[in-house]
């Protein structure tokens, strides 16, 4: 096993929590099974500092996806940890803007998960997402856990959708208060040679 794939292995022990409880679980056999030739140098990988910086990773993933998504964070309110910990065992950051694909993968993965969600925080979270597509794009890949960058978008962008908040209006303290306008808002997203604009009706 070369220096790069045992790296490699590092950053997902530090990330799938299924692939670590295994390490923890069962070491020999984990290092037997799947480590392959860097089975001895990941044997005297120290448990509880591995335990700790994967937790560390976590925590920092979720302290910038925060800063990024206010509007999503405020309407998840306490769940928002909770929620953000389901989606980083499912998909790891990478590339040059990493806690921007976290924001814009937790924002989908709300938006495609089948726990039933509020109004409010789908119509947040739709709406911090297409405000971040005119922009950039994200692109998956791998699998278990999957892989998301942000990569700057090249093409265009038209996507209308139909709010039933009023959406311009939508601040952290409206929705943390519970507080919003009810008032249905068509929004059109367009990026179109260099100009992004969300024009409201």
């Amino acid at each position: 096993m070369s220096a790069r794939e045992i790296q490699s292995l590092l950053s997902r022990l530090y990330t799938d929590e299924t692939l670590l409880a295994w390490f923890l679980a069962d070491r020999e056999g984990f290092c037997r099974d799947y480590a392959g030739g860097g089975g001895d140098f990941i044997a005297q990988i120290n448990e509880r500092q591995l335990q700790y910086f994967a937790d560390q990773l976590r925590w920092k993933r979720l302290r910038e996806a925060r800063k990024l998504i206010p509007l999503t964070r405020a309407a998840l309110g306490h769940g928002f940890d909770r929620e953000f910990q389901r989606y980083a065992s499912t998909c790891v950051s990478g590339g040059e803007r990493k806690h921007l694909a976290d924001a814009m993968a937790f924002c989908e993965f709300l938006l495609g998960d089948e726990t039933e969600r509020d109004r409010l925080t789908l119509e947040a979270a739709e709406y911090e997402l297409l405000s971040f597509n005119l922009r950039f794009r994200l692109r998956r890949e791998g699998s278990g856990p999957v892989v998301c960058r942000a990569e700057l978008r090249r093409g265009p962008l038209f996507r209308l959708k139909l709010f039933t908040h009023e959406v311009p209006a939508l601040t952290v303290e409206m929705i943390s208060a519970r507080a919003p306008r009810n008032r249905t808002t068509p929004a059109l997203f367009v990026s179109l040679f260099g100009r992004r604009d969300i024009w409201y009706w």
